[in-house]
């Protein structure tokens, strides 16, 4: 699962879970919790996904999950966030971890606040949150210019 939360405080949601039980479950709690209207979700389902045992933490996730700037990446036992949700003064970290407890893994990406790479696009026609490293990337890229022909280059 993957959520990021723009900058007017709306998620969006991407996960795959292993049923339609699952997928039915997590869209009935967001909406419950968020409000029919207040946010996006892109749900898959893999019947080769284990139980995605996070759902039992979704409504105490809430309070991250409509904090403008946020991004949380849970995988397996492992839950990462960035963004204003990895921002000290928040306190997010300590309070996934008393949530998640023991045998879950909840940390920062990268130790830092940088955005999540691995954040689908979004659904439902919002812009996607573009990771630092590939807006780098477009910034270092070259711009060669053809030459211009015109009628003194020519010699003629």
């Amino acid at each position: 699962m993957a959520a990021s939360v723009d900058a007017s405080g709306v998620p969006t949601i991407n996960a795959t879970v292993g049923s339609e039980q699952e997928k039915q479950r997590l869209l009935d709690l967001l909406a419950v919790k968020l409000g029919l209207d207040k946010f996006q979700a892109k749900i898959n389902v893999d019947p080769d996904t284990k139980s995605a045992a996070w759902l039992d933490k979704l409504g105490a996730l809430t309070p991250v999950l409509t904090q403008p700037g946020a991004q949380v990446r849970i995988a397996d036992d492992d839950v990462e966030v960035s963004g204003t949700a990895a921002d000290a003064k928040f306190g997010w970290l300590d309070k996934l971890k008393a949530l998640f407890g023991t045998g879950w893994n909840v940390g920062m990406v990268g130790g830092h606040t940088a955005p999540l790479a691995s954040v689908a696009p979004v659904t439902l026609g919002k812009p996607a949150v573009e990771p630092r490293c590939a807006s780098r990337a477009r910034r270092r890229q070259v711009r060669i210019r053809e030459p211009r022909l015109d009628a003194e280059s020519e010699g003629g």
